[in-house]
């Protein structure tokens, strides 16, 4: 969910919508969490993209060894 509404709908372009879910996709982890996100500011590409890094980051919070594939992905970095 995104602003209340699911991702899908926030985001008409299917690139934003890929953007957003690109880290859970990556660990093939996008059915197993729900995940309700506020953003503001900026356009929606840019609200995409920190998504992913903000999803990407609580995936490393919730495995350490997702970090390498992420990483390896370019979803992350350091």
């Amino acid at each position: 969910m995104v602003n209340g509404k699911p991702y899908t709908e926030y985001f008409k372009m299917a690139q934003d919508q890929q953007t957003a879910v690109a880290s859970m996709n990556k660990m093939k982890c996008l059915d197993k969490f729900k995940v309700s996100v506020i953003v503001k500011g900026g356009g929606r590409s840019a609200q995409a993209e920190a998504i992913r890094h903000g999803t990407a980051r609580v995936l490393v919070d919730f495995n350490l060894n997702f970090r390498k594939r992420l990483r390896k992905a370019g979803i992350v970095t350091g």
